[in-house]
């Protein structure tokens, strides 16, 4: 009888992205774009937008004979006032899944505004379960700052139509 082969040790790093990230980042973000998951986004604007971006990065071990690299999630925090910022583009390598990743990345950008004293984060997600476990709140529309809606969400093509606004205080 043979032994079995150990099965390769994966680690994961949780850190802010590089422009060298921008591709993967934007593919990522695509994947779950076909079903309205998040926004599309090409490479060239992930690149413009990078300093806002976390991810986690899977290796593969390097005494492994096939070592790899890749993007196992993705998010962004976009700051819209010195009391307001929106989590933005948060996507899960399919493969990945069920780890945690998202979760990670989502406290990663709340303890990003909480370091930059911002009193209140806020996102539009069809996933609202996954953002309550994360501490955030349903809020109506009518709560949010009238030019945050026109800045960041209208002037951008983009709509709270079929989606939840989420919010959660920092303060």
């Amino acid at each position: 009888m043979s032994e079995a082969k150990p099965s390769p040790v994966w680690r994961f790093t949780e850190r802010g992205a590089i422009r060298a990230d921008a591709a993967a980042i934007a593919r990522l973000i695509d994947t779950h774009a076909a079903d309205g998951g998040t926004l599309a986004r090409d490479a060239d604007e992930v690149a413009d937008s990078i300093g806002e971006f976390v991810v986690v990065e899977g290796r593969q071990k390097p005494s492994s004979a096939d070592a790899s690299e890749w993007i196992a999630a993705c998010g962004a925090l976009v700051m819209f006032s010195p009391a307001l910022a929106e989590i933005r583009s948060v996507a899960v390598d399919p493969a990945s899944q069920g780890q945690g990743f998202g979760r990670r990345i989502v406290e990663r950008l709340v303890a990003e505004a909480a370091m930059l004293e911002i009193d209140r984060v806020v996102l539009l997600t069809r996933e609202p379960g996954f953002f309550r476990r994360c501490g955030f709140s349903e809020v109506d529309e009518a709560f949010l700052p009238v030019d945050f809606l026109e800045e960041m969400i209208v002037a951008r093509g983009r709509t709270c139509a079929g989606r939840a606004i989420m919010l959660r205080s920092l303060s």
